[in-house]
């Protein structure tokens, strides 16, 4: 398959044909090898990373996660957040409804992404998505986390109410 693109011709047409991918690929290359060339580091590393999920336990991962989520979600609905999903893995927090752009879409987003960065600026990564903060805590994260997350958000709520806007100066 050397030479031809991604549609299987050279721009014959084809499933792929609308897709704004270069359909030649590089010398040497297979259809399916995803264009990349051999890594020898990556097999060990794969293999350290299961060693450690088999050693932790994927039972013991998924309680850690799901507690820091339980705990998280309890403060937010205590709040006034509203959780627009919830996993036992990741939640979502929206701004309390009692504000008076909560109806507004481009204000949601807007308020999850100047949120986002304003944690962002504390140490706190979180990522705005659909208007709601994306909340997704792992094994390395503990209730110490969790508290300087909430600590931050009650920070950037009280910026918010007294006018000072937080702004993203570049993207990097």
């Amino acid at each position: 398959a050397s030479g031809r693109g991604a549609n299987g011709g050279e721009g014959q047409g084809g499933e792929f044909k609308s897709m704004p991918y270069d359909e030649e690929f590089a010398p040497g290359a297979i259809r399916f090898d995803s264009g990349g060339r051999p890594n020898p580091i990556l097999l060990p590393m794969v293999a350290e990373g299961l060693r450690q999920i088999l050693e932790w336990t994927p039972e013991a991962i998924h309680a850690h996660s799901q507690a820091l989520c339980a705990r998280l979600n309890a403060w937010a609905r205590h709040e006034g957040f509203s959780l627009p999903r919830q996993t036992n893995h990741f939640t979502g927090l929206r701004r309390p409804t009692n504000s008076a752009e909560a109806s507004s879409a481009p204000a949601e987003h807007q308020w999850a992404e100047q949120t986002a960065w304003a944690l962002k600026a504390q140490g706190v990564l979180v990522a705005g998505r659909f208007g709601a903060l994306r909340v997704a805590p792992h094994v390395y994260n503990s209730d110490a986390d969790i508290d300087a997350l909430v600590s931050a958000l009650q920070l950037a709520d009280c910026l918010a109410e007294a006018g000072v806007a937080v702004t993203r100066l570049s993207r990097l």
